[in-house]
């Protein structure tokens, strides 16, 4: 049977077949982890026991752990990743960098002084009520995220800078934030420490709001730019030829990634290495030159999905004891050794 080859490495048949087969993998991976972590735990709750908490039908106690304490924390975990999959794609098609991830914006960077400034300043929740109590440090991310991209971007002033501004923004912030946790006390520093290795642990209905309508707003944004996207690797004279505004579609992606970044951030804290190994693990299995959008996603939500039902309950299948990691160690973990791997395979392609 004869296949057409299109400009972004797709065969008219056999690549959309795979791409709808992988991307429902992604799904179903990443949907059957949430599932299981909704059961495991402390508490554990049988799968029909789960299924009936969330239709309504379980007992209160059974309903308040599966639906009130562990669902909001599944929901976050998989939105962000999603988030965090989906601007690492962005980030490394219009970087052309395979290595790249939305930190490079500044976003990560901008979020973490914002972070550790309110929890040096105010304690986070030590002290604190209310809303500000639950928002505080996630309200600040947000802030510094989005200034620390703005800046970026407006001393860049091209797309094509925007990656060794991101890169002196980054060096200058880690020294701001290491500064500010030496001279906390150790509680807020500690508090901080988590936050800043990324961290489920408190997610709720308020966090995970603002990821989701980021991620409603961003896909249609995302699908008006994704043919132009496809021709970008191919080289700025080419796709202008092409008939694509090369400088509009780096600046529209650029700031989507970095929105979505900055979603991320603040609800969950810099999750390490989910914006730069899962694009890398949708373009190996999708077989694409460019990180494919919504594989990407839908590996991020896998990915962060695993991560959390391994940082959960890890310690308690070796028979350690209940000890809950942050989910940022076991993404680091993966990543780096996912990287290793894709380095020594030298199989990355721009």
């Amino acid at each position: 049977m004869s296949t057409v080859r299109t400009t972004d490495g797709y065969t008219s048949r056999t690549h959309r077949a795979r791409h709808r087969r992988n991307l429902a993998a992604a799904v179903l991976i990443a949907t059957t982890a949430a599932l299981t972590t909704l059961g495991i735990g402390a508490v554990t709750v049988p799968p029909d026991q789960v299924v009936a908490a969330l239709l309504g039908f379980a007992d209160p106690q059974t309903t308040l752990v599966v639906a009130v304490l562990r669902l909001p924390r599944v929901l976050v975990g998989l939105a962000v990743g999603a988030a965090l999959g989906l601007a690492g794609a962005l980030t490394q098609t219009v970087t052309r960098n395979p290595l790249a991830s939305p930190g490079i914006i500044g976003v990560t960077s901008g979020a973490s002084v914002g972070a550790v400034a309110v929890a040096m300043a105010v304690g986070s929740a030590g002290g604190v009520s209310g809303p500000w109590a639950a928002l505080g440090m996630p309200t600040a991310a947000a802030i510094g995220a989005v200034t620390a991209t703005f800046t970026v971007i407006t001393v860049a002033r091209t797309p094509e800078r925007v990656v060794l501004v991101g890169v002196g923004m980054t060096v200058a912030a880690q020294s701001l934030v290491a500064w500010m946790l030496t001279w906390g006390n150790a509680q807020d520093a500690a508090r901080a420490t988590t936050w800043l290795t990324g961290s489920l642990g408190g997610s709720g209905w308020t966090l995970l709001l603002p990821v989701l309508v980021v991620l409603l707003l961003a896909v249609p944004v995302v699908g008006s730019i994704d043919r132009d996207l496809a021709v970008i690797p191919l080289g700025d004279d080419l796709a202008a030829g092409l008939g694509v505004a090369v400088t509009r579609v780096r600046w529209t992606a650029l700031l989507t990634a970095a929105v979505l970044a900055a979603a991320a951030v603040a609800a969950a804290g810099p999750i390490a290495f989910v914006g730069l190994v899962a694009p890398r693990l949708a373009a190996r299995l999708w077989e694409t030159p460019r990180p494919p959008a919504l594989g990407s996603a839908a590996c991020g939500a896998a990915l962060v999905s695993l991560s959390d039902l391994l940082a959960r309950n890890l310690f308690t299948w070796a028979g350690i004891g209940v000890i809950e990691l942050p989910v940022g160690i076991v993404t680091a973990a993966v990543g780096g050794i996912y990287l290793v791997s894709l380095l020594t395979s030298r199989r990355i392609t721009a």
